[in-house]
């Protein structure tokens, strides 16, 4: 291991002091020719980065194929330590409750797809109109409240105004 590294950082060195023999003849004094050099590595470093989210993308997808299954479908999972989870699964037209842990799984009940019924998820707004058309509170007082409170800063007049 410690050769590794007396050899990588004799590459290192030798590399940086390569490099400072020649920065002399590198040198560029044409700012146009800068710049264009400077637009064009900007756009190939672009086109990398498009490039790999892409790629990226496109192994997503594909993987998605080779990984899943068409007759198994899992629904949801809730971890309810580092070592077990709760799995929803839909497998030929039932829905099974299991129990997954590291060393075994336990099936926790059996219910035919008709009878389970899937919660819709709604939107935050939708949850917040709920609570505060429910809360004692009351929706229209604390609204009216801050339209007051609000309108109060826009509806003063400066001595100029009046």
């Amino acid at each position: 291991m410690k050769k590794i590294q007396i050899a990588l950082w004799v590459f290192i060195i030798l590399i940086g002091i390569n490099s400072i023999g020649f920065t002399e003849s590198v040198i560029e004094t044409n700012p146009v020719k800068m710049a264009f050099k400077l637009i064009f590595y900007l756009i190939i470093f672009i086109l990398i980065i498009l490039l790999s989210l892409y790629g990226t993308k496109l192994i997503a997808k594909n993987y998605k194929g080779v990984a899943g299954s068409r007759y198994i479908k899992v629904i949801d999972q809730l971890s309810l330590n580092s070592n077990t989870i709760i799995s929803v699964v839909k497998i030929n037209g039932k829905i099974y409750i299991l129990s997954v842990s590291s060393n075994s799984t336990h099936i926790i009940d059996v219910i035919n797809e008709e009878e389970f019924t899937v919660m819709e998820e709604a939107d935050f707004d939708t949850y917040l109109n709920k609570y505060w058309k429910d809360s004692k509170l009351g929706y229209n007082k604390i609204h009216n409240k801050a339209k007051k409170f609000v309108t109060r800063f826009y509806n003063s007049k400066d001595k100029e105004d009046e």
